[in-house]
């Protein structure tokens, strides 16, 4: 601590505050890189199905676009937004054309060629006990807007 002298002529303690604060910094910084944010998780609204042969994925999916669909089979979009894919698709397909016009810039920017399909996958997260005629719908949107991948989310029977 150092001591500075006032102008009366007693000492004042002053506190350099430096150190605590790259400290705050580093411990956010820390929390920041531990905490697992999982996509996975985005809706608790979307019950996942169960079964037997659900397993962990050795990779991790490129760029992923995750769709919720709830029991009714309603699609879940940004901002809070249902659609029923059967009744009227041109919000999904409008917001999965923006997903992928961004996946062809960013396809573009590191030089892959974007003819054989796009890299981004969509994760599809279907409640259980959706239509699964809607999730078929969401999955022919999808195609027809460039993408190829596609993954179904499930939970492992325990």
């Amino acid at each position: 601590m150092r001591l500075r002298k006032a102008r009366s002529g007693s000492e004042d303690a002053v506190l350099d505050m430096t150190p605590m604060i790259d400290m705050t910094f580093q411990l956010i910084t820390f929390f920041m890189f531990t905490l697992n944010f999982s996509n996975d998780l985005l809706d608790e609204r979307v019950r996942l199905p169960l079964a037997d042969s659900a397993t962990p994925t050795s990779q991790s999916p490129q760029s992923p676009v995750y769709i919720n669909m709830s029991r009714e089979g309603l699609v879940y979009l940004l901002g809070g937004e249902a659609i029923d894919p059967k009744a009227d698709s041109t919000a999904i397909r409008r917001h999965l054309a923006v997903e992928a016009q961004m996946a062809k810039v960013n396809m573009k920017v590191a030089g892959v060629d974007t003819s054989t399909g796009l890299w981004t996958t969509i994760i599809i997260r279907a409640d259980d006990s959706a239509p699964y005629g809607n999730v078929q719908k969401v999955i022919q949107i999808a195609q027809q807007t460039g993408f190829t991948k596609f993954w179904l989310r499930a939970n492992k029977t325990p």
